[in-house]
C-alpha cells in the first residue's frame, strides 16, 4: 500500500534523511531541538539543481520568492551547516558549485540560476562578499578530502587573487568595496555622507578576504603547494597587521571603516566591528571591544541581539532596513566570532558568549522555529514579508558550540562546549572523517535521559566510549 501512496513515501523520506542523512540532536531544551531539526528541514526542502544548466551540482536556495537563487554572499551561510550531512557530497557540491559558476577573473557571481550567471544587478561589479574558500577549509576538517579540496582549490586560488588585485590596488592589505551592495547589507550607513558607491577600507570586506586567504593558504598546504601557501599566509598576515593598526581605535575599543581620501575612521560604529575576531584578527589587546560594545544593553546586548546599529546611535530604528533591526546572517558572525575568541582568548567571556547564542536562538522561536529576514531587536517581531530564509547558519553553531564537538587539523577530537545551562544533551550520527561519533552529556544529579550512555560527558568514537567526564569541560584528544 505504502508504494502507491504519496504521503506515505514522502513521510518515509524524510524519516530516513533526518535518521541516516544528518546527525541526530536532542537536548533538554526543546526549542533549541525545534531549531536544529527545522534549519535541516529548509536546508534539504529549499534544495534544487544537479547537473541542472549552471546548478552542476544540488546547491540550496537562499529564500522564497525572489530569493529562489544561489548567491555568492550567501551560499557559505548554508554550507557551513551541510557541511556536517554525512554524505561528504552534500556540503562539496554547494561550494563546489560556484566555482563551475564564477566568471574568467575569479569573481563569484552574485547571482546564479540553473539559466544564468548573468543576472541583472544593480552594481557593476556582480559579485561580493563571499566566505566560500574559507567554508571549503571548515569542509575539510570535517571530512578530511583532500580529492574534493584538489577539484576547488584553482578556483579558490582565482577568487583570492581577483580580491587582491582589484580590492586592495595599493597593497596595503585592506581591502575597499565598490559599492554598499557588495557587502550584502544593501544601506546600512558607514560614513555621514552615505554615498553606496564610495570605495572605502572596509571591516567586513578585509575580514573575509583574511579568512579566505588563510584559507587558502592551508588548503595549498594540504595540496603540497608551498609557493601558494607562503604566498597568500603572507598576504593575510600583512591584513592582519593592517586592520589592527591602521581600523582599530584605540580610544573608543572599536574596529571602523576607513575613507579613501581622508584615511579617517568612520563616526559610525556598527555591526561589522566584530568582524575581526570572526575572522580570526582580533587578539587579546582587543577584546575590550566585546566587554565596551557587545555586552552593553545601550548600544548591541539588546533582547533579541545582534542589531546592525547599537541602541545608541542617532540613526537607530529598531523597524527600519539596516537603521537597527536584527539581521540573522550578521549575528551569525558575531555568535561565531564571541563564542571563539571568548574560548580562545579570555575564557571568563564564556557564560556571555552563551548568553548571546540563547538570545539569538529566541528571536527564531517565536513560539515555533522560524527564519525571517530581520527582527526588531527590542520584540524579536519579525519585520520581513516572508519567511524560510537562509541568511544565516545554526547547525555548526550548535555542534561546535553548544555541543561543544571542534573538528582539527589532525583528526583529533576536542571538547569545548559553552556553558549553556542544559541538563542533557546527544549527539549522534556525525561522520567525522569516516569515523562515527557520539557526543553526550548528562547531568549526574538529574534522572538518566539516555540509558544507554553514562552520565557525565562523553565522547564515542564506533560506539566505543573514549572518553567520560563528571563535569561538562573542554577536552582534547591525545
Amino acid at each position: 500500500m505504502e508504494q502507491n501512496d504519496p504521503i506515505a513515501l514522502n513521510r518515509t523520506s524524510w524519516q530516513n534523511f533526518f535518521w541516516n542523512d544528518v546527525p541526530l540532536f536532542s537536548c533538554s531544551d526543546k526549542s533549541l531541538e525545534e531549531l536544529y531539526g527545522f534549519r535541516w528541514f529548509l536546508l534539504k526542502f529549499s534544495t534544487a539543481g544537479d547537473d541542472l544548466g549552471f546548478f552542476k551540482y544540488p546547491v540550496v536556495m537562499e529564500g522564497r520568492q525572489a530569493y529562489q537563487t544561489y548567491c555568492c554572499y550567501s551560499a557559505p551561510f548554508m554550507a557551513l551547516d551541510m557541511n556536517w550531512a554525512t554524505d561528504a557530497q552534500v556540503g562539496f557540491g554547494h561550494i563546489a558549485n560556484m566555482i563551475h559558476s564564477a566568471y574568467e577573473d575569479g569573481r563569484f557571481p552574485w547571482y546564479t540560476s540553473p539559466r544564468t550567471n548573468r543576472v541583472n544587478l544593480r552594481h557593476k561589479s556582480k559579485t561580493g562578499l563571499s566566505l566560500l574558500p574559507y567554508t571549503a577549509r571548515q569542509h575539510y576538517l570535517i571530512h578530511g578530502n583532500k580529492e574534493m579540496l584538489a577539484e576547488i582549490y584553482p578556483g579558490m586560488r582565482k577568487n583570492s587573487e581577483w580580491w587582491i588585485k582589484d580590492r586592495d590596488a595599493d597593497g596595503d592589505g585592506l581591502f575597499v568595496i565598490d559599492h554598499q551592495l557588495e557587502t550584502g547589507m544593501d544601506d546600512l550607513s558607514r560614513f555621514d555622507d552615505n554615498d553606496p558607491t564610495l570605495r572605502y577600507d572596509a571591516i567586513d570586506a578585509t575580514s573575509y578576504a583574511y579568512a579566505n586567504m588563510l584559507a587558502v593558504s592551508n588548503i595549498a598546504r594540504i595540496l603540497e603547494k608551498s609557493d601558494d601557501e607562503k604566498y597568500f599566509y603572507d598576504y593575510a598576515k600583512k591584513t592582519k597587521n593592517a586592520v589592527n593598526s591602521l581600523l582599530w581605535n584605540a580610544e573608543d575599543k572599536s574596529y571602523r571603516d576607513r575613507h579613501p581620501d581622508s584615511k579617517e575612521l568612520s563616526q559610525t560604529m556598527c555591526i561589522t566591528t566584530f568582524y575581526p575576531f570572526f575572522a580570526g584578527i582580533g587578539t587579546e589587546l582587543n577584546l575590550d571591544i566585546f566587554r565596551k560594545h557587545l555586552t552593553n544593553p545601550e548600544q548591541f546586548w539588546l533582547p533579541y541581539p545582534v542589531p546592525a546599529l547599537p541602541k545608541d546611535d542617532p540613526n537607530f530604528d529598531p523597524t527600519g532596513f539596516w537603521e537597527g533591526p536584527s539581521w540573522p546572517a550578521a549575528t551569525s558572525h558575531i555568535l561565531e566570532a564571541f563564542a571563539t575568541s571568548a574560548k580562545t582568548l579570555d575564557r571568563s567571556l564564556l557564560p556571555d558568549a552563551a548568553e548571546l547564542i540563547k538570545l539569538a536562538a529566541d528571536k527564531h522561536l517565536q513560539p515555533r522555529a522560524d527564519f525571517f529576514e530581520r527582527y526588531n531587536p527590542l520584540t524579536g517581531e519579525p519585520l520581513s514579508h516572508f519567511r524560510d530564509y537562509m541568511h544565516s547558519w545554526w547547525i555548526d553553531i550548535i555542534i561546535r558550540h553548544i555541543v561543544g564537538f571542534e573538528p582539527q587539523e589532525d583528526g583529533h577530537i576536542k571538547l569545548d562546549p559553552l556553558p549553556m545551562g542544559l541538563d542533557y544533551f546527544l549527539l549522534e550520527n556525525v561522520n567525522y572523517r569516516g569515523k562515527n561519533i557520539t557526543v553526550v552529556w548528562q547531568l549526574s544529579d538529574k534522572p538518566k535521559k539516555y540509558e544507554k550512555y553514562p552520565v557525565g560527558y562523553s565522547v564515542y568514537i564506533d560506539g566505543k566510549i573514549i572518553h567520560n567526564d563528571e563535569r561538562l569541560e573542554r577536552w582534547v584528544e591525545e
